[in-house]
């Protein structure tokens, strides 16, 4: 019960006129995360849940601090859910205000300049201006944190703020970016996402669903594992990654770059191209030529999302690769799972079938 008293104790900080908050609300904050170590996980729990109030409702800084707290105790292993969607919710608030103090100061260079640069030169005095969009400005880095720990450990919030078009549209407008880097590619994430990958050449294809695969590396090299195998049991030819490499793009070990082992960590060999069902000729063949056809190309550098649909479905071709490539394996989210699951086997009449409709379908 300790940390649940502890929790009421920021709370009641939280909301006094008379506390000085600055001083008095981080040790308050800090005395939470250490009896959250000395307890149960459901208590744990039990303190998020009381811990969405402030975030709700407080003034900015006590809601900013109690929002980080709960990322933190996300991190350490707390149920996303239990505070997530507050968080998120008064992450857009904030957000929104911080949009108007930026907009405030490039009103006052009246001019070109980046956006940074007249954040940097008017915030004196934009801030007398706009007080609580000033307040939101300085705070939201500590919102930022808290809903990228969230995000990061739960695909149900995600799916729920990607159904959210106020809150796209204010990630994709807020005038500085950089800032929202991160948050961005999470809400990019394809959770539970079906495509089709055909190889149109062999005439070979699957369906397949993936999870936590954040960029088309991960997704390239999860394809080559997966995929490749004995073709006379319906997989395509070819040399698989090394298995270290492989599991290094699910839940697997991978060193980080400027790690001495990153040197000794087996490479990843593109085993095919991808590219975008827009490729498709009216043969049903992919082009002859393929840098000269290098916009229907799949980049490994960008993510799933990128992937071009077709009839409501996202679509892989593969063909063979145009030149030698190698990347380092690993996971752009190092603490998400990546998964892909081959959910059917198309029989050689289906893959004609899709074959056909693309070549003839309008670009």
């Amino acid at each position: 019960m300790q940390l649940l008293r502890s929790v009421d104790r920021f709370i009641q900080l939280a909301y006094s006129p008379s506390a000085p908050l600055p001083g008095v609300l981080p040790p308050a904050a800090q005395a939470i995360i250490r009896n959250a170590q000395l307890t149960t996980a459901e208590e744990v729990d039990a303190a998020l849940q009381r811990l969405r109030e402030p975030v709700e409702c407080a003034e900015l800084l006590p809601a900013a601090v109690a929002s980080l707290v709960c990322g933190t105790l996300v991190e350490q292993g707390a149920t996303p859910e239990c505070a997530g969607e507050a968080i998120l919710r008064r992450t857009q608030k904030t957000l929104a205000l911080a949009t108007s103090f930026i907009q405030g100061c490039m009103r006052e260079a009246a001019g070109e300049l980046p956006a940074e640069v007249c954040v940097t030169r008017y915030r004196e005095v934009v801030s007398k201006q706009l007080p609580q969009e000033a307040q939101a400005f300085a705070r939201q880095d500590m919102f930022l944190s808290a809903a990228t720990a969230i995000l990061l450990r739960s695909g149900a919030l995600r799916a729920l703020f990607q159904r959210d078009d106020a809150f796209l549209a204010l990630l994709k407008h807020y005038p500085l970016d950089e800032k929202l880097y991160y948050l961005e590619r999470l809400m990019s994430m394809l959770d539970g996402e079906e495509m089709l990958v055909i190889h149109p050449e062999l005439k070979r294809g699957y369906r397949i669903r993936i999870d936590g695969i954040a960029d088309n590396f991960q997704l390239h090299t999860l394809l080559a594992d997966t995929l490749i195998g004995d073709p006379d049991e319906g997989w395509l030819p070819g040399t698989r990654p090394d298995p270290l490499a492989a599991e290094a793009c699910r839940d697997g070990y991978f060193p980080q770059e400027d790690d001495p082992e990153a040197a000794h960590f087996p490479l990843v060999e593109g085993a095919f191209n991808l590219w975008n069902w827009t490729a498709l000729r009216p043969d049903g063949t992919l082009p002859e030529r393929p840098f000269d056809a290098s916009s229907h190309w799949i980049w490994n550098e960008g993510t799933p999302a990128d992937i071009q649909l077709f009839e409501g479905i996202r679509v892989i071709l593969l063909g063979p690769p145009p030149y030698q490539r190698t990347w380092n394996a690993g996971r752009f989210f190092p603490l998400m799972k990546g998964e892909l699951t081959v959910c059917e086997v198309l029989s050689s009449a289906r893959v004609e079938h899709w074959l056909t409709r693309m070549a003839r379908a309008p670009r």
